[in-house]
């Protein structure tokens, strides 16, 4: 249906998310291994191949990025990118 709300990374939503505590949090941890950006993970040439999908409800967004919990990102993170990708 066109016109229909969607739920969709964008790099709008990656920047915010690298802004926000839950990154800085985590990503703290991994300060001194390597740096990794949310584009990195997320972005076109992201290490996930969710660019570009879009989601009707938050729930479907948090399903489908739940699914690569083994990835290493937290639970955290990506129920804030989930928030951060919410229609405007």
């Amino acid at each position: 249906m066109a016109g229909e709300a969607v739920w969709q990374i964008t790099h709008e939503s990656l920047a915010a998310l690298e802004d926000s505590a839950v990154w800085v949090d985590w990503a703290v941890g991994f300060s001194d291994l390597f740096l990794i950006t949310a584009e990195e993970i997320y972005g076109p040439d992201g290490k996930i191949g969710y660019w570009g999908l879009t989601w009707s409800t938050s729930e479907a967004m948090t399903s489908t990025l739940y699914n690569n919990m083994g990835g290493g990102v937290p639970a955290g993170v990506v129920n804030e990118l989930v928030g951060l990708s919410a229609p405007k």
